[in-house]
């Protein structure tokens, strides 16, 4: 089954968020052959001297493995690039606890409480 990545700028794209993505920069969606969602990331904007900070990634269970995750993080890395950045964070426990390893693999370096990545 072939997998697409789907990517939304949420800031830039001229529609008024609503109040659950006011804070959020970028989405991105895996869709399945079917145009199923199958998982998506969501990125809040960078904050003062902090990094952007992917709030969430979900991968539905029969779809992991499969770098379905991997994917929609290297989709947000490469916006990040195309806007300047050169720095994410993410903190698994908002995730997954046992994320950790995942982001690691990765690259991300825990600093604190969060796991940060530079680039």
């Amino acid at each position: 089954m072939e997998e697409k990545i789907k990517s939304f700028p949420l800031i830039s794209s001229g529609v008024d968020p609503s109040d659950i993505l006011k804070n959020r920069e970028y989405l991105v969606v895996a869709i399945n052959s079917s145009g199923d969602e199958i998982g998506y990331a969501l990125l809040n904007k960078a904050v003062d001297d902090k990094p952007a900070e992917m709030q969430y990634v979900e991968v539905l269970e029969e779809y992991k493995n499969k770098d379905i995750g991997s994917n929609l993080i290297g989709k947000i890395k490469d916006y990040l690039k195309q806007s300047g950045q050169n720095k994410m964070s993410v903190m698994p426990v908002y995730t997954d606890r046992d994320s950790k390893p995942f982001f690691e693999k990765l690259g991300f370096r825990p600093k604190g409480p969060i796991m940060e990545l530079d680039f």
